[in-house]
């Protein structure tokens, strides 16, 4: 049994998070817990390993890895394209996290769709993460493409289909209609993908590098 924040820093990384904080606040098997004081002692153990862990990657990102990015020539990179490189590559990622996960895993197939994989749906923010998505990856974009307006527009493209859903947790991969509307918008994400990595990505220079999602 967790009981201070302290012991809950040794729990597996499975158990914690911000997708462990949303099964215990939205999830009836959990949200109406038989024992309510503990119940609340292991939503604070939670949102406190949460809170060290986001500080502690904003100290490291403030107190060296910034300055190894913005001054290349050094063990982690060795130029500036290698810096531009992993940008490049935050950006594409993100996109392809959006596309295959945040919305395939929940359009499944045709025949098989599957809503119950929708990231955050308990809480009723799948949608809503794709957006806060596409609008930080917007962003990224536009400094490492140097304010390129065929990126931004296809950004914005997206971000109006996303916010004409009205489909908090994609419920509607289901229905044939909301369906299409959902591919759509995958469809525009993954669009904006290939414009990155096979036009800009090559007019700067530089390339996506491996990431979390590549296979061995």
């Amino acid at each position: 049994m967790v009981n201070t924040p302290e012991a809950f820093a040794t729990v597996s990384i499975a158990a914690r998070g911000f997708y462990a904080l949303e099964y215990l606040l939205f999830d009836p098997q959990f949200s109406g817990a038989a024992n309510p004081a503990y119940h609340c002692t292991l939503v604070r153990a939670v949102t406190v390993d949460i809170a060290a862990n986001a500080a502690a990657i904003l100290d490291d990102w403030q107190e060296g890895y910034a300055a190894l990015m913005i001054a290349p020539g050094n063990d982690v990179y060795r130029s500036e394209t290698e810096a531009a490189q992993q940008l490049f590559t935050a950006v594409t990622t993100g996109l392809e996290f959006t596309a295959n996960a945040r919305l395939g895993r929940p359009l499944g197939s045709f025949d098989a769709p599957r809503p119950n994989r929708a990231e955050a749906r308990r809480s009723g923010r799948s949608l809503r993460h794709v957006q806060l998505s596409l609008a930080a990856t917007r962003e990224l974009a536009a400094l490492v493409s140097g304010g390129n307006a065929e990126v931004d527009a296809a950004f914005a493209q997206a971000e109006e289909r996303a916010e004409a859903l009205a489909d908090p947790v994609f419920a509607g991969v289901t229905d044939p209609l909301a369906r299409f509307r959902i591919e759509a918008l995958q469809q525009d994400i993954e669009a904006l993908r290939r414009l990155l990595t096979e036009r800009i990505g090559p007019s700067l220079g530089i390339a996506a590098g491996f990431n979390a999602l590549d296979g061995d």
